[in-house]
């Protein structure tokens, strides 16, 4: 298992170790980060955390060391702070446009 630093990515999530959450950002739901399109696996969080949005980009507010999973990648572990959460995105040659990375 391997330690997030300021930056890390699991798959085709990127976190970013930030200051602060934005003031508005609303809670979601759920610890499934990011669902696997093409395999059905989730990237999921696993202890004491907040997953909030806000302007349509997805923070994690983590509390305790807490350990990202998925079938596919190495474990990570968070130490308690505020992420940034984005997928990894591509550009498309044939469409000549950018577009989300499918996992």
């Amino acid at each position: 298992m391997q330690k997030a630093g300021k930056t890390a990515r699991h798959g085709d999530l990127n976190f970013l170790a930030v200051d602060k959450m934005p003031a508005k950002a609303k809670e979601v739901a759920s610890f499934v980060l990011a669902e696997g399109e093409q395999t059905g696996h989730n990237h999921t969080i696993q202890g004491r955390v907040a997953v909030l949005e806000h302007e349509n980009t997805m923070y994690m507010q983590v509390f305790e060391d807490s350990v990202l999973t998925h079938p596919e990648h190495k474990k990570i572990t968070f130490e308690p702070g505020v992420y940034k959460v984005w997928k990894e995105r591509e550009r498309d040659p044939y469409l000549a446009a950018i577009r989300t990375v499918r996992d």
